[in-house]
């Protein structure tokens, strides 16, 4: 799934981190706006395209964004499912999944680790979700709608 034309994928990949960022969290802050109003075509949008911008920057550097990724990543799937779509919630779970893979230095544990396997654990265990908005983004959590609930877990495990 894409949220992002080519042509705006390649004016946000040559940004700057910094400006990366910035822009990740004017988009998560109108989802949040639009998740409150439970405008999920909204959410998943701006959510998404927060989420795939955040691939680029990963894509760029595997060692940063991740937090973003997974956030991003949550709170468009949370919308996709409530959204009544969830065979697409699930492969944005793939897709971070697959973008958060460690690298060589994450994996031998060089001090400083980044953090990446949390990323992957919170995205797999939705009751981990809650605290990791808190510890990141100190923003209300709006939870995984409630027919959602273990489904990751009986896909993942």
């Amino acid at each position: 799934m894409e949220f992002l034309c080519s042509a705006h994928r390649r004016q946000f990949a040559d940004m700057s981190l910094d400006q990366q960022r910035e822009l990740w969290l004017v988009w998560m802050e109108c989802a949040q706006m639009q998740y409150r109003q439970q405008d999920w075509r909204a959410v998943v949008s701006l959510s998404g395209c927060a989420f795939e911008l955040a691939c680029l920057a990963r894509a760029r550097n595997e060692r940063c964004m991740h937090i973003e990724l997974t956030l991003a990543a949550i709170y468009v799937t949370n919308a996709l499912t409530a959204f009544g779509d969830p065979a697409c919630a699930e492969q944005i779970v793939y897709q971070a999944l697959d973008a958060l893979l460690p690298d060589e230095l994450c994996m031998a544990g060089v001090q400083g680790s980044c953090g990446i396997s949390e990323c992957m654990e919170v995205l797999l265990d939705t009751s981990r979700q809650q605290d990791f908005f808190e510890d990141y983004l100190n923003w209300p959590f709006f939870p995984t709608p409630p027919d959602m609930l273990g489904r990751w877990d009986r896909i993942y495990h």
